[in-house]
């Protein structure tokens, strides 16, 4: 169009100053504007083409897309986002503006907020009353000359691969419970048989030998243990995290070893940051007794253990760390499967525990090492 402009101007100082070449140049100037009015409209068709073709494609992605436009506060919504939140252009200006309640309070403060953020998981409830399960994210919306125009407020709706995986995963867990039910009632029969047949024998003959009334006891025992840890890891609870250290809660079990005949020579040593963590003190000390039971029947009467921590980012790393004979090749990678043990009188349920107690304290716990000369455990746990 500054083309037309220009050449329109050029044309009049000419017909001004040379009047009588009129009849000729007219015919060529209209043919000029005409060829230059053709492009013109070719190329404004195009760029509407692009634009039509840039606003279907914008309409039909599964994503909702909201941007916001700074210089004039306006909002805009696809179909996709219309259509999963329920709500058009105007709803959402009038809630970011005036907050009504909390009712998907998360989602509009993400909305209305600068802050720049990927895949935020969260819940939104619709005006029908459904749950939706969103994720979301907001990128900076520039100009080609890097100029901040606005935002971008991008979501997907998740509520039915939540679903689907929540399904598959209440699949695989009844699955391992009856996998754990059958290896349980296994487990349980033997200590039952020995007693049933030394219970024969004591109805066949008046006295009872000691040694067969100390096996039964202890059969019982052994049957008890595996009792108590199937509860423990079928109901485990929620944990009620408060404010805690991991030294405190291992100033309350050591003495317990120290103070033992059958551990009262394996040295330990402890070296932590003195780090507050949301724990649940009760459970941790399940957790680090477990271990540390394990780490002494490994070593017998010797050894020693050694408890460290560092901090890493946002996380806490937990090391422990013994000198025994290390965990035979064949069952690492299934040692925190349930009945899994290398101990004779075992009942293969401690470092499952451990480690459903560990993930639901939002943590994870592996096999960091494992020789000859001993094994380490590496428990990480977020910072407060």
């Amino acid at each position: 169009m500054d083309c037309l402009v220009l050449l329109a101007i050029f044309i009049n100082m000419l017909f001004e100053t040379y009047t009588i070449l009129v009849p000729i140049i007219f015919p060529f100037t209209v043919l000029a504007f005409s060829l230059l009015l053709l492009r013109s409209s070719k190329r404004y068709k195009k760029i509407v083409n692009v634009k039509k073709r840039l606003t279907y494609i914008l309409e039909s992605l599964p994503v909702g897309i909201i941007t916001f436009e700074a210089k004039n506060s306006v909002y805009s919504l696809n179909v996709s986002a219309k259509k999963i939140l329920q709500v058009d252009c105007h709803d959402v200006k009038r809630v970011v503006d005036k907050p009504t309640g909390k009712e998907n309070e998360v989602f509009w403060n993400l909305l209305s907020s600068d802050e720049m953020f990927q895949n935020v998981k969260l819940i939104y409830k619709s005006s029908d009353g459904s749950y939706r399960i969103l994720l979301v994210s907001q990128s900076p919306m520039i100009k080609s000359d890097d100029h901040l125009m606005g935002r971008i407020f991008h979501f997907i709706d998740v509520t039915e691969e939540e679903e689907r995986n929540k399904r598959m995963w209440e699949s695989e867990k009844e699955a391992v419970l009856r996998g754990v039910v059958a290896r349980a009632a296994h487990e349980i029969r033997n200590p039952l048989t020995v007693i049933s047949g030394f219970l024969s024998v004591l109805e066949e003959k008046s006295e009872a030998k000691e040694w067969q009334v100390s096996l039964m006891l202890k059969e019982l025992d052994r049957m008890n243990a595996i009792v108590d840890d199937m509860l423990l890891l079928a109901k485990p609870g929620a944990p009620l995290l408060k404010e805690a250290y991991i030294e405190d809660i291992l100033n309350e079990i050591l003495p317990l070893y120290n103070q033992s005949q059958d551990t009262k020579n394996i040295q330990f040593q402890v070296k932590l940051h003195p780090e507050p963590l949301l724990l649940d003190s009760r459970q941790i000390t399940q957790v680090l007794y477990n271990l540390i039971r394990n780490s002494c029947e490994a070593m017998g009467e010797f050894g020693e253990i050694k408890i460290e921590s560092c901090i890493e980012d946002d996380k806490y790393c937990l090391f422990i760390k013994d000198t025994g004979s290390g965990i035979p090749v064949e069952i690492q990678e299934k040692l925190f499967e349930p009945f899994v043990t290398c101990k004779e009188t075992g009942t293969g349920l401690g470092l499952t525990i451990v480690q459903q107690i560990i993930e639901n304290h939002g943590g994870t716990i592996e096999l960091y090492s494992n020789s000859k000369d001993g094994v380490t455990f590496l428990i990480v746990l977020s910072l407060k």
